[in-house]
């Protein structure tokens, strides 16, 4: 029998390592649009729209290469891949305490939320200066090694500029947060679309697509 401290300790490498991975797969895929979305947000004289967007991408090929598309994607792997493990780790590990401390050993639903939320409040204080950084590699052409990058931005600007902008961030991600993993985790649980049947791997990404198709309506 696996002591529970071994089993305690497999269970969080594991956690890391499927959170990091997916972070790093579904991040990598749509860095393009990333990019763009970025460029369109920062620049006051262009208008969104998927038109515009398309040529930015196409434009942006035949001037710089195929991938270019994807500058900046190395820091925002230094961010996503932290964040989705802490995320996805620290969800399970809240939700694992609350149940400990619950004399039925189930999850109500307001600690669902709340494990929820705490995660993506660590994961965020955890990694938001790694954001800030990934954003000014996106769109300053000066910014091109992440290294150099941060020293520069630190010795120019202070660390503190690292985080700036981080409350309403964090009181953002807090409710985010906590209603993605609610949402996905009961609908993980009561599987209301073929309900008794196997949760089979469209069902989870449709599940777990749902919450943030919502938070952008």
């Amino acid at each position: 029998m696996v002591p529970r401290r071994e089993r305690s300790t497999r269970s969080v490498i594991s956690n890391l390592v499927s959170g990091a991975t997916a972070g790093a797969v579904a991040k990598s895929t749509i860095a393009p649009f990333d990019r763009a979305k970025i460029v369109f947000q920062v620049s006051s004289k262009r208008t969104f729209t998927y038109k515009k967007c398309a040529q930015f991408l196409i434009n942006t090929v035949r001037n710089h290469g195929f991938f270019h598309l994807w500058k900046g994607n190395s820091a925002t792997m230094m961010r996503i891949i932290p964040y989705a493990a802490i995320s996805y780790m620290g969800n399970e590990h809240y939700k694992d305490y609350f149940k400990r401390h619950n004399p039925e050993g189930k999850l109500s639903h307001s600690r669902r939320f709340l494990s929820g939320s705490m995660a993506g409040l660590s994961a965020s204080f955890s990694t938001y200066g790694l954001e800030v950084l990934r954003a000014r590699m996106a769109i300053q052409s000066e910014y091109k090694k992440i290294g150099q990058s941060l020293s520069h931005i630190i010795k120019t600007e202070g660390v503190s500029s690292l985080y700036r902008g981080i409350t309403p961030t964090l009181i953002g991600v807090s409710v985010y947060g906590g209603f993605s993993f609610y949402v996905f985790g009961t609908l993980k649980q009561i599987h209301p679309l073929c309900p008794g049947e196997e949760l089979t791997i469209p069902y989870r990404v449709l599940y777990a697509r749902l919450p943030d198709s919502a938070d952008r309506a």
